[in-house]
């Protein structure tokens, strides 16, 4: 993205002043904000032909939330909620359900003071999804679910856009470990990996208040 290329080169640069409005209202978060933002690529998508914009997210998702507490001007809890949904017809009478769930909490520290602020840290988290296909007299063809979890650095840049409006994007990456498991030929299978977190490469909108 290079949104947040950009942000997070600018905001090495960033003077340490307090910024305003032209009436005077503060525009970056301080102690004891709260934010809660979300991710704005399925409403973007909303107004292309061909449903695809920046971003990771596929057209059935529901927006990931991300809240935020600030302990410092600098210093901030967070919360990432993912989910996702989708069902569509594979083969005449087939039909494809899948769902997954997630929850991430970490610790987060910012850099910079003016209307663009980097941010990095750390978060852990777990995640649930499951799979089905049936056929057109409702019989389960396939079927899994999965279980994991993981922990994962992150590094991303907002732009302020208005007081207390911002949005910007961030990257993930760390391991994770997983278990699927396959109900319909009683089988499990375990995973571990280290890869990049896609459900972090939206763009998120964020409020705070």
């Amino acid at each position: 993205m290079s949104l947040v290329l950009l942000a997070l080169a600018l905001s090495i640069f960033a003077q340490d002043t307090v910024l305003t409005s032209k009436r005077g209202i503060p525009i970056l978060p301080v102690k004891g904000d709260i934010s809660i933002g979300i991710d704005a690529v399925p409403f973007f998508n909303l107004f292309k032909e061909n449903t695809q914009s920046p971003g990771f997210s596929s057209p059935g998702n529901i927006p990931m939330i991300a809240m935020r507490y600030f302990l410092a001007d600098d210093r901030a809890l967070r919360m990432e909620v993912m989910v996702n949904y989708s069902s569509r017809n594979i083969e005449e009478g087939n039909q494809n359900v899948t769902s997954s769930y997630g929850v991430n909490m970490g610790h987060e520290w910012r850099f910079g003071s003016t209307r663009v602020q980097g941010f990095a840290g750390v978060q852990g988290g777990v995640f649930y999804g499951k799979e089905k296909t049936t056929d057109d007299t409702d019989d389960v063809l396939d079927e899994y679910t999965t279980l994991g979890g993981g922990v994962e650095g992150f590094l991303g840049a907002e732009v302020f856009i208005a007081p207390k409006l911002s949005i910007g994007g961030q990257f993930a990456w760390g391991p994770t470990y997983s278990v699927s498991n396959d109900i319909v030929y009683e089988q499990k299978i375990s995973v571990f990996s280290i890869d990049a977190d896609n459900l972090s490469g939206a763009l998120i909108l964020a409020f705070y208040f």
